[in-house]
């Protein structure tokens, strides 16, 4: 009990959440994601009416963050939507809640599904898919690295080349100068490839 500052009256400190309140939290939450879940993933819906089951007969006796949440991964309509979602926006600043609200998830949950998925996190997906579109841009066009940067929803060129340095190894217009080169090295058309490829595989046919 602690005193207030007008005389005669006192107050009390105000309580912390206990175990239940947090329990209960939980459990809303849970049923929450487990309605959104049902009609697009309903093997996590059934995940989560398990955990309902456990924590029922336990009557709370545990702690919510004790029961480790699905790794199940995305449904194959979760991964669809985002990726294609991805590729359509890469010109803008992309957030994990925002790929997490597209497929009806929380952000924490997201990022579980994800990396159970796709191996990364949903922020190192966007990332990746930036430095794939910065580098067919670059072979494609004679557009600057600092267009390209803009392009491919990055701040500047400054941050484009750090990135592409920290992944692929070396800078950008040190990348592009070695496809470029190549290509003058090896000018085959498409035609002329796929005549050599055709060649190999009759090298390699059984002789009747």
């Amino acid at each position: 009990m602690q005193f207030s500052s007008i005389p005669g009256k006192t107050s009390a400190t105000p309580a912390t959440p206990s175990a239940s309140d947090e329990f209960s939290a939980a459990l809303t939450s849970w049923l929450a994601e487990a309605r959104l879940a049902i009609r697009h993933d309903p093997r996590t819906a059934d995940w989560y009416w398990d955990q309902f089951e456990v924590l029922l007969l336990r009557n709370g006796a545990c702690r919510f963050d004790e029961i480790e949440l699905p790794s199940c991964g995305l449904a194959p309509w979760q991964r669809a939507r985002i990726t294609s979602y991805v590729d359509a926006n890469l010109a803008k600043r992309l957030s994990t809640a925002e790929l997490a609200a597209l497929v009806r998830l929380s952000t924490s949950h997201l990022r579980r599904a994800f990396k159970a998925s796709m191996g990364c996190s949903p922020h190192e997906y966007v990332i990746q898919c930036r430095i794939e579109r910065a580098k067919t841009l670059m072979i494609e066009t004679g557009i600057s690295l600092a267009q390209i940067a803009f392009e491919c929803g990055l701040a500047d060129q400054a941050h484009l080349c750090r990135l592409f340095r920290r992944r692929v190894g070396i800078s950008p217009s040190a990348w592009r100068r070695a496809r470029q080169l190549r290509r003058v090295e090896a000018p085959e058309d498409a035609a002329t490839v796929k005549k050599h490829n055709e060649a190999g595989w009759l090298s390699l046919s059984p002789a009747n």
